[in-house]
Order: C-alpha cells, then sequence, then structure tokens
C-alpha cells in the first residue's frame, strides 16, 4: 500500500508541474492524472458494479492531439488488486497483488466541432486500445489486454479538466478480464489557445473572432456599454436600452433619438415623438382662423381679429416644435390676379402680426392661394363668404 500511496504522490507532482492549457487542436499535448478502483473479481462472478471488491492504484499518461475527432495516448498505471488464482465463480484469489502496466490508446473525442464546440465543459469520449500487464506474487506475470471505455471531460476552466472513465480490460492471454473505474484530471498543453483578438475567449467559441469582447456577449464589444452587444446594437456608440434596439430615448416616450423630432419632450410613435395637438387646441385654431375679419377690399385687419390672432400666438407658444403656415383665400369675384395679390397681402398681414407679439419668424410662414382653392361653391352667398378665409396650419419644424 505504501508504494501504491508514493506513487500516486509522485504522479501528482508530476502533473501539477506541467504547464496547461485547455487541450484542443491548438494545445497538441496533454498529460492526465487519474485514480483507480479496479476490479477483477466482478467479470469471473457476473457482476458489474461491486465497489466493496474495488482496490485502488494510479495512472498518468501522456495524450496527443491527432484530429479534431481523435487523439492518440500511453498510459502507465499501477495499482494493487486482488488476482483470481483460477477462473471458477467465487474462487480463490490472492489478495492485494501488485500490477503494473501501460497501454497504447485511441481517444473518440464528441468535442470536435461538430458534436460539441472544442471547448465544451462537457465533452463526452469513447476510449480503445491495447496494452500489456505485469502482475506480481502470480505465476503467470504477463497480460495483454484490451481496453475499451466511456469518459466525460468536464471542462473546469482554460487550463484543466477533470476527467471521469469507465472501462472493462479484456485479457487476451491470461483469461483474468476486469473492470476499471477512474477520475482525475487532464492538464492539456503545447501552444496557446487560438484567440485573435485577445478577449481571452477562443475563437471557435468567439461570436466577434477579430474584435476584442467581453465573455457575457461572446466574444463581442458593447462600445457603449448599455448591456447590448455592438453586433446587436442599432446605436452602438450611444447608451441605450433594449427596448429601443441599444438606442436612446430620453424622453421615454417609445421613440429613439435618432428618429425623434422632438427628442426632448414626451410626444406619440405617430407624430415622430413629438407631442400631438390636443383636440381643443386645433378646435382653437381653427375657429380663430374662421373669425379673423378685414375691411373690405383691403388687407388691414380689424381690431376685433388681433384677439383672434393672439390665440396663435399662445398655441405657438405652447407647442415650440411645431411651425404654422398662414394661408389667404378669396372668392372668385374679381380678377384672378387682383385676388391672388390680396390673399397674398392678408397672409402677410396675420404674419407681421403674430411676429410683432414675439413669435420667431423661422417658425412663421405665409402664402396667398387666390381664388384657386375654393371651400365651397362660389356661386352661392354663402360659398363665397366661406371661400374668403385664413387658415393656420400647424405641421412640425
Amino acid at each position: 500500500m505504501k508504494k501504491i500511496l508514493f506513487l500516486a504522490a509522485l504522479f501528482a507532482a508530476l502533473a501539477y508541474s506541467v504547464p496547461s492549457i485547455a487541450q484542443v487542436s491548438d494545445n497538441r499535448h496533454a498529460i492526465t492524472y487519474r485514480f483507480l478502483a479496479s476490479d477483477h473479481l466482478a467479470p469471473l462472478n457476473n457482476q458489474i458494479f461491486t465497489p466493496s471488491q474495488w482496490k485502488y492504484g494510479a495512472e498518468i499518461g501522456y495524450y496527443h492531439y491527432i484530429s479534431q475527432w481523435v487523439n492518440l495516448g500511453v498510459p502507465v498505471r499501477m495499482s494493487l488488486i486482488d488476482y483470481p488464482v483460477d477462473k471458477r465463480a467465487n474462487g480463490r484469489f490472492n489478495r492485494d497483488v501488485l500490477r503494473v502496466g501501460a497501454d497504447v490508446v485511441g481517444i473518440l473525442k464528441s468535442n470536435n466541432g461538430v458534436v460539441f464546440k472544442e471547448h465544451s465543459w462537457f465533452a463526452p469520449y469513447l476510449m480503445f486500445g491495447i496494452g500489456t500487464s505485469y502482475t506480481d506474487k502470480v505465476n503467470e506475470k504477463w497480460d495483454i489486454e484490451l481496453p475499451l471505455g466511456l469518459g466525460i471531460n468536464w471542462r473546469l476552466g482554460n487550463n484543466i479538466s477533470l476527467q471521469t472513465q469507465a472501462e472493462y480490460r479484456y485479457s487476451f492471454i491470461l483469461d483474468r478480464p476486469s473492470y476499471v473505474y477512474s477520475a482525475g484530471f487532464v492538464f492539456d498543453f503545447g501552444g496557446g489557445m487560438k484567440d485573435a483578438d485577445g478577449d481571452g475567449i477562443a475563437d471557435d467559441e468567439d461570436v466577434c473572432p477579430t474584435v476584442f469582447g467581453k465573455k457575457e456577449f461572446q466574444g463581442c464589444p458593447d462600445t457603449d456599454g448599455d448591456g447590448i452587444a455592438d453586433k446587436e446594437d442599432a446605436c452602438p456608440k450611444e447608451k441605450g436600452t433594449v427596448a429601443m434596439k441599444g438606442c436612446p430615448d430620453g424622453d421615454n416616450d417609445g421613440v429613439q433619438d435618432k428618429d425623434d423630432k422632438c427628442p426632448t419632450v414626451f410626444g406619440t410613435v405617430a407624430n415622430k415623438g413629438c407631442p400631438e395637438i390636443k383636440p381643443e387646441d386645433k378646435k382653437i385654431l381653427t375657429e380663430a382662423a374662421a373669425a379673423v375679419e378685414f375691411e373690405t377690399g383691403s388687407a388691414k385687419l380689424t381690431k376685433a381679429s388681433y384677439a383672434n390672432l393672439d390665440k396663435l400666438v399662445d398655441i405657438m407658444a405652447r407647442y415650440t416644435d411645431y411651425k404654422c403656415s398662414i394661408q389667404g383665400h378669396t372668392d372668385n369675384v374679381g380678377k384672378a390676379d387682383k385676388n391672388q395679390k390680396l390673399s397674398e397681402d392678408r397672409a402677410k398681414a396675420c404674419f407681421e402680426y403674430v411676429i410683432s407679439k414675439g413669435v420667431n419668424p423661422t417658425r412663421l410662414s405665409y402664402t396667398g392661394y387666390g381664388q384657386t382653392v375654393p371651400k365651397m361653391d362660389n356661386s352661392t352667398k354663402e360659398g363665397r363668404k366661406a371661400n374668403r378665409r385664413t387658415e393656420f396650419v400647424m405641421t412640425l419644424k
């Protein structure tokens, strides 16, 4: 037993001294260190899993990357076993016999980039091979064995994996088959992880392998730090929200600032992020425009019209993201060119009054349409009266 403990400690020291990075195509060498539990009695007794019969040992091995599908290894082991003297079930056996051996094995991998990614944390494999063993204190000491087993590599990080394995060892010469269960560590070396952008994420797992990124975004950057990877961020240089696809929405009205004509004022999506004019204010505008009057045949405002134009001034002050077009119209009485000139002069008179009240001229415009846009039929008195009108058309700046 002291020999086994000494060898286990030696193997552990050797394994610990090996520099290690996760074994994949870019790290082609590996050292394994495993503790063994062997059972030479169960196969003869038609048993499979009998921990009470286990005997323990240690194994150290060297493995080399052959291809994305296969690794080749040479494990060397030493253990104490209960060796069956004869091949009868429940027959005599020698207790705590020393056995040493070595194998040449192939590992058929599932972390081949097809079934699982190379750097997968869970990587089952199939082990097969041929080996030889030497058993102390028995007449026939040498045997040829054919091991076949299943194992799993559990990645613990970039530099180490936990390995568990169960195998059946066919005895070719002595007819003494055995079960071996093992657990230990895989330390791989021989290069460095392929990481073109140096972000600590292997290229085969990096969604953005040429750009330095973050682990939580699978290797992609988040330049503005809003928790949305640049590749999915419509505004990668401005901090935004998930709802806005990474773009800011300063007034929280559901319209991205870059598309919001009123980015600092809560508005509606339908109105491009600007507040809509309230129905009651629209009514005031319509009634005020209809009540604007001029002295007959001229562009001089009546005194009663000032109060109506003041209502436009008030609404312009409250809806600062809007501009207004003042439009003048006439009936068809008289010459068309004179009607055109009159409509323009009347619209201009309204324009000048509103400016005099402090409204920025850049928010106003005026146009005369003469008799070209009748509202009603000019053949009736009521129609002509309706067509002689002023209109205030509010639009976003």
